[in-house]
C-alpha cells in the first residue's frame, strides 16, 4: 500500500516562497510581479556594476544560481503556492532571464544606464510577447523546467539583440 505524500513542513514552504518570490520582491509588483522581479534583478546588476563589483564571471555565477534555484523551487511550486503550477508571484525565473539579457554588457565592459534600461525593456518584451521558442518552452516543459526555460530563452533573445545594439548603436568593439 502506498503511503500518502507527507505534508510539506512550514520551513520548506517558507524557503520555497522566499526563493520563488525573489525574497518577496514580487509582492511589491501588484498586478505586474514579473516586471518587479525583472526590475529587482536589473537593480541588483546596476548596483554591482556601478559599485565596480560586477563582471562576466560574477554574472554567470548569478545566472547559474538563479537557474538552479528556479528549477528546484519551481518543481515544488504547488506546495508553496496553493497548488498552482506557475504562480504569477514566482519570479526567480525572471531574475535568471534578466541577468542573461544583461550579460553582453559585461563582455564589452559597457553598461551605461541606457544600455541597462534597454536590456530590461528587451527582456520584458520577449518574456511578455513569448515569440516562437519562448512559447514552445513554456508549453512543452513542465514543472520547474517549464517555469524557468521560457525566461532563459527570452533572456537569450534579448541578449542577442543587446549584442547587436552594443556593436551597432553604441559602437563597442567585439
Amino acid at each position: 500500500m502506498l503511503s500518502p505524500t507527507p505534508p510539506a513542513s512550514a520551513k520548506k514552504i517558507f524557503w520555497l516562497r522566499l526563493i520563488g518570490t525573489g525574497a518577496f520582491c514580487s509582492k511589491l509588483g501588484g498586478p505586474m510581479p514579473g516586471t518587479m522581479g525583472s526590475l529587482t534583478a536589473t537593480l541588483i546588476f546596476a548596483g554591482l556594476w556601478y559599485g565596480q563589483a560586477m563582471n562576466w564571471w560574477l554574472l554567470a555565477a548569478l545566472i547559474a544560481a538563479s537557474f538552479w534555484l528556479s528549477v528546484w523551487a519551481g518543481n515544488h511550486a504547488p506546495l508553496a503556492f496553493d497548488g498552482r503550477q506557475d504562480p504569477g508571484e514566482f519570479v526567480m525565473d525572471e531574475f535568471c532571464g534578466q541577468w542573461i539579457a544583461l550579460l553582453p554588457l559585461t563582455w564589452h565592459a559597457s553598461g551605461s544606464i541606457w544600455q541597462i534600461i534597454a536590456a530590461f525593456v528587451l527582456f520584458r518584451f520577449f518574456d511578455m510577447l513569448k515569440p516562437g521558442p519562448v512559447a514552445w518552452m513554456e508549453k512543452r516543459l513542465s514543472g520547474g523546467w517549464g517555469i524557468t526555460m521560457d525566461d532563459v530563452v527570452a533572456g537569450m533573445l534579448a541578449a542577442g539583440v543587446m549584442e547587436g545594439l552594443i556593436l551597432w548603436l553604441w559602437g563597442a568593439s567585439a
